[in-house]
């Protein structure tokens, strides 16, 4: 069988790391498989389309890519793609998990077509949680199945034991908007180092320090403060942008503490501790599907949103407070991640059930 793997990864570790557990989950179903994995954005080139002509599958891998605008370029050339389409546990992007978001949340137009072609080649639609089921459905999109994000399940994860709860290498992680925040997340460097202070601690910038393509340099310059920081607190800093190894370091953290939603998940996936400060829905839906707490890093003051201008005016004034009742919960046992651990395992089949729908859709002798 021969797959092609479209993935919104750019520079983001997360969304590499998405790329490589969604080839992970594919292989371990199907093990003589080819995969190609293909950028998003360069799916309306020639060469790409035929790409995609000549393989059994198109597989949209994770992320929140039921989301307008997002798969403008594959729908500008849907017409010339004769090869049927899966979605595998991919998400929605709101500005948070409020009722009135999720439920005035419309898909334009582009995004119905891919939808619609989706729905005709598979008859379901993966979602990486809930609240993507109930926006889905609510634009007229019924037919879903809850499977989780790729990364719940990255490879090797199932078989984890549950760490203790002791907290000898601890790990944070940075936000994104930190044009907003930056006090915050030099608040929470402080907090950290203070809480556990003898503990061997790294800061990890997903989405990379230094000024280029994809980082401002009002953003760079953000991230310089917190590196310098971090730096004078004795944390160990890493750039671990344009690729999925660097996701490593996670492996041998007892606890992550921060704002990128995939070390969350990825730490969650190895069995570890793991408590997330949600700049958006993207956290806010994982949290809700695996029943941890909320802890919110903005307020509730929304700006006036254009595409050039923050979906918040302000960063939440309480975070810290939220964390430190949140941490003390987990270190006396009441926080609930053996549920959560228990959710991962038991989606893991629905997970495998979906992907092994895929084998219905192409042609015996590829299969």
């Amino acid at each position: 069988m021969k797959i092609a793997l479209i993935s919104g990864a750019h520079k983001n570790a997360g969304d590499f790391m998405i790329a490589y557990c969604s080839k992970a989950l594919l292989l371990h179903v199907y093990p003589n498989a080819e995969i190609q994995v293909i950028i998003r954005k360069e799916c309306a080139k020639p060469e790409i389309i035929k790409e995609l002509n000549m393989s059994d599958v198109v597989v949209l891998a994770g992320g929140p890519a039921y989301t307008n605008k997002v798969w403008d370029p594959l729908v500008s050339v849907l017409d010339s793609i004769h090869t049927k389409i899966f979605a595998l546990g991919v998400g929605w992007y709101g500005r948070n998990i409020t009722d009135e978001q999720i439920y005035t949340y419309i898909l334009d137009e582009n995004v119905k077509i891919l939808l619609d072609r989706v729905t005709a080649d598979t008859k379901v639609l993966g979602c990486r949680d809930w609240h993507t089921v109930r926006v889905l459905k609510n634009n007229g999109y019924a037919n879903t199945v809850m499977t989780g994000c790729p990364v719940w399940f990255a490879p090797g994860a199932i078989e984890q034991p549950t760490k203790l709860l002791k907290f000898e290498k601890v790990c944070i992680s940075d936000c994104n908007r930190v044009e907003i925040n930056e006090e915050q997340a030099l608040d929470l460097i402080r907090y950290m180092r203070n809480h556990f202070s003898h503990a061997d601690m790294h800061m990890l910038f997903h989405r990379g320090i230094l000024e280029d393509y994809y980082t401002s340099s009002a953003k760079a310059q953000g991230y310089a403060r917190l590196v310098s920081e971090a730096e004078k607190l004795n944390i160990h800093v890493s750039d671990i942008s344009y690729g999925s190894q660097g996701m490593q370091i996670y492996d041998e953290c007892d606890l992550h503490v921060g704002y990128r939603v995939h070390a969350h998940i990825y730490t969650l996936s190895r069995r570890k501790y793991s408590i997330l400060l949600e700049e958006d829905a993207r956290g806010g839906g994982v949290n809700e599907a695996l029943g941890l707490p909320h802890i919110f890093a903005y307020s509730n003051v929304l700006s006036t949103h254009t595409p050039d201008t923050p979906l918040y005016a302000s960063y939440n004034r309480y975070a810290i407070n939220a964390l430190d009742d949140a941490l003390g919960r987990l270190e006396k046992g009441q926080l609930p991640f053996d549920d959560a651990f228990s959710r991962i395992a038991e989606t893991y089949n629905v997970m495998l059930e979906h992907i092994q729908s895929i084998a219905s859709m192409v042609k015996p002798n590829n299969g």
